[in-house]
């Protein structure tokens, strides 16, 4: 199964949690700017929290499947369609082999993450999947996606029911946080 990118977005690459021990040699840990989203539509999805991600600005990428898929968005809110059809963030969904998925406007936040069951095939640099754009490491090639790229990800043998994130464990999100 893979994600085949027909658009890019203005900057889409693969996080994780971050690489860790490497700063003694000068490479900062990268990962997820925030890791709670990228966590929670991993363990809805039944992935292990650190799996790798993708974490999206707006303008944001259009996505084919090739393959019927479960997916999670967490994070911002870009008003997420899959063949013109909403789709929640915090919550699976099913797609089937050929739906494209499509971010229309973006209504809060800055960064939104998508998840997929399985994971993805990503190659690790010293321990993570997480893109470092100036190193030219990690993540896909080391570099922001780009429309034709495709992220190959483990095929699913069956639908699994659909889960949600109550709302008590979604992050709050504003746009004037308290400092303390």
């Amino acid at each position: 199964m893979s994600l085949i990118f027909k658009k890019p977005g203005i900057l889409t690459t693969v996080q994780d949690l971050g690489r860790t021990g490497a700063r003694s040699f000068g490479i900062n840990p990268n990962g997820a700017m925030d890791t709670a989203a990228a966590r929670l539509i991993n363990v809805i999805l039944r992935n292990d929290e650190s799996e790798a991600v993708l974490e999206m600005y707006f303008p944001a990428p259009e996505i084919e499947f090739d393959a019927d898929t479960m997916f999670a968005i967490g994070g911002a809110d870009f008003g997420a369609k899959v063949d013109g059809v909403p789709t929640p963030n915090w919550s699976t969904a099913f797609v089937s082999k050929g739906d494209v998925l499509k971010f229309e406007k973006k209504i809060s936040g800055n960064r939104a993450y998508l998840a997929v069951t399985g994971g993805s095939r990503i190659d690790k640099w010293l321990g993570s999947a997480s893109t470092n754009l100036v190193a030219t490491a990690g993540g896909f090639s080391g570099r922001k996606l780009k429309a034709g790229d495709r992220i190959d990800c483990p095929t699913i043998s069956h639908k699994t029911p659909a889960f949600a994130i109550g709302p008590s464990i979604i992050p709050r999100y504003s746009r004037f946080p308290t400092v303390r």
